[in-house]
């Protein structure tokens, strides 16, 4: 189960992950 902290942290993996390819 995804609670809505995992969904956000996910998120900013993410963001972090595009930031890194850019």
């Amino acid at each position: 189960k995804y609670s809505a902290d995992d969904a956000w942290d996910f998120q900013e993996l993410q963001e972090q992950i595009t930031k890194g390819y850019m």
